[in-house]
């Protein structure tokens, strides 16, 4: 059973961390989504329109993997 079906951890990712907010909580703002980047050091926040194509891209990895 998979603790977290709708997480997912980036690896090789030029060693940056941060939260990467959906579309909902991008359109909603608040501090996650508008500020959390300044936690992580990050020059500019990261908009909610990159979680579907990184999420697609993953999905992607995945399905070549198990076939």
């Amino acid at each position: 059973m998979d603790r977290f079906p709708t997480s997912f951890s980036s690896r090789f990712s030029n060693r940056i961390v941060s939260y990467l907010p959906t579309p909902g909580i991008g359109s909603e703002g608040g501090m996650e989504a508008k500020l959390a980047y300044k936690a992580y050091l990050l020059p500019a926040e990261l908009p909610g329109d990159w979680e579907p194509q990184i999420r697609e891209r993953v999905e992607e990895m995945f399905a070549q993997l198990s076939s």
